[in-house]
């Protein structure tokens, strides 16, 4: 008789260990999710300003000198997590009103084909890790690990039929810096990369 418990307890921790990693799943995806629409709803708000700003003499000047010193579409591609995946910058400029805090703004791409790749489920890009570096002095500037996208896990998104997930990290380098490389945990090295000032 004491069998039979000893095997239902064993049955039922092994039930709750399964419900527990599920519900990780859906936590994790939930709050990718989350981050999504919140970085799409701030760059909804930055474009809705930026087109209603009341002084449109000074724009063209500030456009086009971001144009000039800013990440390009396609510019500034990496490979991810072994070629599971693709990084792309997509913007990476100082924080208005902020000393000192540049955002970097990027998608993360599956590469096709990667959907149902072995041990999918293990690779996370956690962007807290982020560093950024000054090609001309060496020093080395950290993330604000509470102003970044926790993590992008490859699995979730392939079974959501993701083709990319949008992140974003804040790092803490000075004002005078205007050229950085950026490291990105398990993805190639951003070198090069020009801060734009808005």
């Amino acid at each position: 008789m004491s069998n039979f418990f000893s095997g239902m307890a064993v049955l039922a921790s092994f039930l709750a260990l399964i419900v527990s990693g599920f519900n990780f799943i859906q936590i994790q995806s939930l709050q990718q999710k989350l981050n999504s629409a919140i970085a799409t709803i701030k760059n909804t708000a930055t474009s809705t300003n930026s087109t209603t700003n009341p002084n449109p003499i000074s724009n063209p000047i500030t456009s086009a000198a971001n144009n000039i010193s800013g990440v390009q579409p396609g510019q500034f591609v990496r490979n991810s997590l072994s070629n599971l995946a693709q990084i792309e910058l997509l913007k990476v400029n100082r924080v208005p009103g902020q000393t000192g805090k540049v955002n970097i703004q990027m998608r993360i791409r599956l590469k096709p084909g990667t959907e149902n790749e072995a041990g999918l489920i293990t690779k996370s890009i956690y962007f807290s890790s982020t560093t950024a570096r000054d090609p001309a002095t060496g020093e080395t500037y950290k993330a604000q690990s509470d102003k970044a996208t926790p993590s992008v896990n490859l699995k979730l998104m392939a079974i959501e039929g993701q083709a990319s997930a949008d992140a974003y990290v804040w790092l803490n380098v000075p004002d005078s810096v205007s050229v950085i490389d950026i490291y990105v945990p398990n993805t190639e090295a951003f070198t090069g990369v020009p801060i734009a000032n808005n």
